[in-house]
């Protein structure tokens, strides 16, 4: 058994090692070195860096927080030498395994202490460690994302040996074990033996050292070892109750099932995050979540989800960047607007059904149908709210039954450029009230922005209030209330928006900090303040009035004479009954 002294020995040397080996590293030209070179100096480095850390951990050194020091200067070192460019994916698959064994040492340790460590066992003059850089967590979240930038990386060196690399060219260190052997050292790769028997002639060249590598690699599973990590790290997180860092992981995980292809799994857990990126008002994450699903939605040929997550993704502020746009993140075009533009084309011709949008890996392409409606609903909670909204006011606040009482109706959409709507339909609690603008005519209160074509059709501009009056006739008395808009887009596709009171509506959070909506909702200040949703219809005044009198009081069985006088409010009677 090893005494103390031994351990102390032992990295002692390891560590005098690594610092040589730094040496060798720092007099060279990492991007000037053969790819093999740099993987053999990395992995030795990293068999260095294993033992030091296991010692640090386990020799008698209660200093977790040392570890995480060494550690970091570790990878901080190492993580910017990349080496040529053909051998980025091997870097950064590198890079994923020191973070992924780190977290495991880690992990390890901290299930057999009895002491949880802390923070505050900095020594003193040492950097600071965070909590957050105890946990081994965090450690599988950062290995997960130099995953994605190896299969990234991997992309693209792929394309680049696809160019170069001809059809028919062989691995040679895949070949039988009498023809390749084992390496002689850490990281060099395996000995051709039929070549001559010095060992730089038994190395394989650069070319087909790269060959095999890029051959094993397409073998491999990037995303879904990925999603492994960003599993191992939202478990543990989860124990710790950080919320919005178990909602980022998701968000990253969501991601690479997209990678991966499995567009239902994706949905279901961005679908999970983007509510609490809503609340929390979140507006870039939204965005980029909203993007995602779209394309689910797309790829599974689902018309309702993509054009809700259509609608919202568009009626974003626009100082918020689509993720992923034809012009997206250029100096002409910074935030995406040609590209909103191009969207919402695009959907709006999908919805009447003018164009097709065809799903990938070969499906059918989408279509609405009366089976099919693309039928949404909006209510004061829905995410929708930006698409469209609707204000509603009364000019009084009672009517007598029968008579003519005047509404307006302001309606606004946050779409990039304007829409129109084939029809519009506003709905009662009384049926007979509801009213088309198919079948009904409107007073539009902004006149420059009428409509000049058919009655039933209305633009909408965006950003804009479209006021709208129309006369309203109860045939019931009681409670009258404006309930919602319909807004038709085609045959098959409605949006039916739930309508606010003026008086008491509130701003939309994605839209408080952004300029564009000065305009109250009405022109009227009087009617902006006081104007309700709903009306009381009272009954109508009598036409009629009757009256009965006697001259005395009367006993139990007596006769006695009683006087009615009948009035008219109206026209004077004829005869009655």
């Amino acid at each position: 058994m090893l005494n103390f002294g031994d351990w102390v020995a032992a990295l002692k040397f390891y560590e005098t090692a690594y610092s040589l080996l730094q040496e060798v590293i720092s007099s060279t030209s990492m991007e000037l070195q053969p790819v093999q070179r740099v993987v053999e100096m990395k992995a030795v480095a990293e068999q260095l860096h294993f033992k030091i850390s296991n010692l640090l951990l386990h020799g008698g050194r209660e200093t977790e927080a040392s570890t995480v020091r060494w550690f970091r200067g570790h990878a901080s070192w190492y993580k910017q030498m990349i080496g040529p460019y053909e051998g980025a994916f091997l870097h950064w698959a590198w890079v994923s395994r020191q973070f992924q064994v780190f977290g495991e040492l880690l992990q390890n340790r901290l299930a057999t202490a009895s002491v949880t460590p802390t923070p505050n066992s900095a020594l003193r003059g040492q950097p600071v460690i965070s909590e957050r850089e105890l946990q081994p967590a965090h450690y599988y979240h950062i290995a997960a994302i130099y995953m994605v930038k190896r299969r990234t990386a991997f992309q693209a060196a792929l394309v680049a040996s696809e160019t170069l690399e001809e059809s028919n060219a062989v691995d040679v260190l895949a070949g039988p074990p009498e023809e390749v052997g084992p390496p002689v050292y850490v990281g060099q790769a395996p000995r051709l033996l039929k070549r001559r028997n010095d060992n730089h002639a038994q190395s394989p060249t650069e070319v087909e050292y790269m060959r095999d590598f890029i051959l094993q690699e397409k073998t491999f599973d990037h995303p879904m070892a990925a999603i492994a990590l960003f599993k191992k790290a939202h478990q543990l997180y989860t124990l710790m109750e950080v919320g919005r860092t178990t909602h980022l992981l998701l968000s990253d995980m969501g991601r690479e099932y997209f990678s991966a292809k499995n567009y239902a799994t994706t949905m279901r857990i961005l679908g999970s995050v983007v509510g609490m990126y809503r609340q929390e008002g979140w507006a870039v994450l939204v965005g980029s979540a909203l993007t995602y699903l779209r394309e689910c939605a797309r790829c599974l040929g689902l018309a309702k989800e993509y054009a809700q997550y259509g609608f919202e993704l568009l009626a974003l502020p626009f100082s918020v960047p689509l993720s992923h746009g034809y012009v997206s993140g250029s100096e002409i075009d910074p935030f995406g607007l040609v590209e909103r533009i191009q969207i919402q084309q695009e959907l709006v011709e999908f919805l009447r059904e003018t164009r097709n949008i065809a799903p990938r890996e070969g499906a059918s392409d989408m279509t609405l149908s009366s089976e099919q409606p693309a039928h949404r609903e909006i209510d004061l909670l829905s995410p929708l709210r930006m698409v469209l909204s609707a204000c509603v006011a009364f000019y009084s606040q009672t009517v007598k039954l029968g008579k003519v009482t005047r509404l307006t109706i302001s309606i606004l959409t946050h779409l990039p450029i304007p829409v129109v709507f084939e029809e519009v339909e506003i709905l009662f609690n009384q049926p007979s009230c509801n009213f088309s603008t198919s079948k009904n005519s409107i007073v539009e209160e902004d006149e420059e922005d009428s409509d000049s074509g058919s009655k039933a059709s209305l633009k909408l501009q965006p950003r804009k209030w479209k006021r709208i009056s129309i006369d309203v006739i109860a045939e019931e008395s009681g409670k009258l209330e404006c309930l919602a808009v319909v807004a038709h887009l085609g045959p098959h596709a409605t949006i039916h928006c739930e309508v606010e009171n003026v008086s008491t509506r509130e701003d939309i959070p994605f839209w408080k900090s952004e300029p564009g909506v000065d305009a109250p909702p009405l022109a009227n200040p009087a009617l902006a303040s006081s104007g309700q949703k709903v009306i009381q219809v009272e009954e109508p005044e009598a036409l009629v009035d009757i009256s009965l009198e006697g001259s005395s009081p009367g006993l139990v069985g007596e006769s006695f004479p009683v006087s009615i006088t009948i009035s008219s409010a109206g026209h004077a009677g004829q005869a009655g009954d």
